[in-house]
């Protein structure tokens, strides 16, 4: 639910750093990963969908192209990353930002 949702971003291209052990998941190189991930710094589990990645999780260098990435609180992961056309990236961060409202704000 909206709830949940802490922040939401597209990126064209976006760099994992500091990824990634695959703890119940798939992936072949340069095709596809998807799954659940752990953050090897952070200690957080995250979950994967992404096509055509660049580099190795085991280098812990990987990017990939059309991002969406969201960030979420109560739930069984931290962070959800899945790729998405740039057209559906821009509406939902759109629809994001214009959900927020300020903390002292209350309900109408």
């Amino acid at each position: 639910s909206r709830s949940r949702i802490v922040n939401l971003t597209w990126e064209p291209e976006y760099d994992f750093s500091d990824l990634l052990l695959r703890i119940g998941g798939t992936g072949a190189p340069r095709i596809m990963y998807a799954g659940h991930f752990r953050d090897l710094d952070t200690k957080e589990n995250v979950f994967l969908y992404l096509r055509l990645p660049k580099g190795l999780p085991l280098n812990r260098t990987m990017s990939d192209a059309n991002v969406l990435a969201i960030t979420l609180r109560d739930s069984p992961y931290a962070s959800v990353f899945v790729n998405c056309r740039p057209d559906i990236g821009a509406s939902l961060t759109n629809w994001f930002k214009n959900t927020i409202r300020p903390r002292n704000s209350q309900k109408l």
